[in-house]
């Protein structure tokens, strides 16, 4: 069973869920949470996203890391 996405903060908090993190690259428009999941651990495998640690089992990332992660790709994605 696929569980549905929560609703979108109005502001995100500094530290963010993987689900949050997801949300946040907007990986929900696109995937379930259980694909969305993969997809995010896969572009932290082969794309470097930042990870903060892990609490519990669940990944944790924090927003402002995300951030500079994005602006560190800006221009390296090739038209298509």
């Amino acid at each position: 069973m696929n569980a549905e996405w929560p609703q979108r903060p109005e502001s995100w908090p500094p530290i963010l869920t993987d689900v949050e993190a997801a949300q946040y690259l907007r990986l929900d428009t696109v995937h379930g949470i259980d694909s969305a999941k993969r997809a995010l651990r896969h572009i932290r495998k082969t794309q470097g996203l930042p990870c903060a640690g892990r609490i519990g089992g669940r990944l944790l990332f924090r927003r402002d890391a995300i951030d500079l992660w994005l602006i560190t790709r800006e221009g390296t994605v090739k038209a298509g």
